[in-house]
Parts: C-alpha cells; sequence; structure tokens
C-alpha cells in the first residue's frame, strides 16, 4: 500500500492519518452525519414547545411554576424561566421532586 502526501503543508506523521481517513470516507461520512443532525434538530422541536410558559398559562401560573422549579430543582443552571416551555419547567419540577423523595415539598404531589 502506497500513501502519498497531501498536498496542504503537513508535520510529519500526520499525511499517514489523513491519508487512511481519506480512503475510509471519514470526511464524506462526518458530512453526512452533520446534514442528518441539521435536519433532525431543525425538526425535532414543534413550534408548540418553542412558546413562553408565559404565553401559554399566563404570568401568575407561570410564576408559580418558576417559584416551585427553582426550590426543586438540583441543577446549576435550571430551566427555571418563564420565557422556557412549560413542559419544560414542569418536567424540571417532577425531576426535582423524585431526586428529593420522601422529603419533598407538599406540592410535589400534584406531578407524580
Amino acid at each position: 500500500m502506497r500513501l502519498t502526501p497531501m498536498r496542504r503543508f503537513v508535520w510529519p506523521g500526520e499525511w499517514h492519518m489523513a491519508n487512511v481517513n481519506a480512503r475510509r470516507g471519514v470526511a464524506k461520512t462526518a458530512a453526512t452525519v452533520a446534514a442528518a443532525v441539521a435536519l433532525i434538530g431543525a425538526s425535532a422541536m414543534p413550534a408548540a414547545a418553542q412558546t413562553s410558559c408565559t404565553a401559554s398559562v399566563g404570568a401568575a401560573q407561570a410564576a408559580i411554576y418558576v417559584r416551585q422549579c427553582v426550590e426543586v430543582s438540583p441543577a446549576t443552571h435550571p430551566p427555571c424561566n418563564t420565557s422556557n416551555a412549560c413542559a419544560l419547567i414542569i418536567s424540571e419540577i417532577r425531576r426535582g421532586c423524585a431526586l428529593i423523595g420522601a422529603g419533598a415539598p407538599a406540592f410535589c404531589a400534584a406531578y407524580k
């Protein structure tokens, strides 16, 4: 098997792996995967899920969700924000309540 150097400058030893990867079709595979991720990412989240919680249920109920979310979420950057979708906030409340277990606040009973 004869390996040919690439046309650009490469450090010694680098050209070998570049040629091996090119022969295996690594660049073509990476481009295909990137295109698939772009397509899936654009269509994976429906428009309704992108609506803010405030727009969905009103400012008062959204504020209640955010307060409860902040109270039980163990995350360093929790999604407890009224501009996020209510489903995301509620899922974080459920997760936090489940992690706390028996010592969870009384409102956690509504999210089981």
